[in-house]
């Protein structure tokens, strides 16, 4: 492959932060992720939401296809895990408790009498670490 055929074969990758909020001591961040094929994708840091994927749909246009909120604020109180990490475990936990190998284990109950998706502050909660990077392949 001659060096002109591989330049044009070339598929960048890009990550930018977009915004950034302080919440407590930490830098609440959303993330924009694309591509040469048009797909972008936003993720921010808090609880690793994604809420946008856009790409282009068989007319060329880009559409967004995350059912979610419009702003930041919304997914600060969301309650419904919309494009949250789910964890340390994903459903409810009956009565929020369980057992592994005869040894049983208690867990916050945050969903009636259940555990629900890591309690009331699961990995939806977190602010994960997260910075930028460019690839190109």
């Amino acid at each position: 492959m001659d060096s002109s055929s591989k330049n044009q074969n070339t598929n960048r990758l890009s990550i930018l932060k977009k915004s950034e909020r302080l919440m407590g001591d930490k830098q609440v961040s959303l993330f924009s992720l694309s591509n040469d094929n048009g797909m972008i994708v936003e993720i921010t840091n808090y609880g690793g939401i994604i809420t946008k994927i856009k790409v282009p749909n068989k007319d060329g246009n880009i559409e967004n296809v995350v059912f979610g909120y419009d702003d930041i604020d919304s997914y600060l109180e969301n309650k419904a895990y919309l494009g949250a990490f789910i964890g340390r475990y994903a459903n409810r936990i009956a009565f929020g408790k369980f057992k592994i190998d005869d040894k049983q284990y208690t867990l916050e109950k945050n969903n009636g009498p259940h555990a629900l998706h890591g309690g009331t502050f699961g990995f939806d909660k977190k602010i994960w670490d997260a910075s930028t990077f460019s690839f190109t392949d």
